[in-house]
């Protein structure tokens, strides 16, 4: 039962990051389905992501990209699909959402005062974690 609560949380990330990265024109499940058929050198090549992303004609390392959010928002308790995807709609990337205001965040649908102050209070956590986590060294 662990196991596949673990695989299905990996496989929910690896979604994710996809719908993250992934031109917006794009079907991100398409784009799922064809990284599973990549082989393990194929995932660790840029240029070939890039491609699988829809960035085409420009090398990756070239090519500002910001994540739309999705990874992170998902990591908020209570937070409803339909909300993120309100939020992602309406920001456009993570840094938007994470520097609206209560207000901002108020206007749009699905999130009232309760669920905006929900929002970036479990951001700022999420924040203060990662950079915790970066001054741990490991062993």
């Amino acid at each position: 039962m662990q196991l596949n609560e673990l695989i299905k949380s990996v496989e929910q990330d690896e979604i994710f990051l996809i719908r993250d990265y992934c031109e917006s024109y794009m079907d991100y499940t398409e784009v799922y389905k064809q990284v599973q058929n990549m082989s393990s050198e194929d995932l660790l090549n840029l240029d070939i992501i890039s491609k699988f992303l829809g960035y085409v004609g420009v090398p990756l390392v070239d090519t500002l990209i910001s994540p739309r959010g999705y990874r992170m928002l998902n990591k908020i308790p209570r937070i409803p699909a339909n909300v993120i995807e309100n939020l992602v709609k309406n920001f456009q990337e993570l840094k938007a959402v994470m520097e609206a205001s209560y207000d901002q965040l108020d206007k749009v649908e699905g999130i009232g005062e309760a669920r905006a102050k929900a929002i970036k209070n479990g951001l700022r956590r999420l924040r203060e974690q990662i950079m915790i986590d970066r001054q741990i060294p490991y062993r």
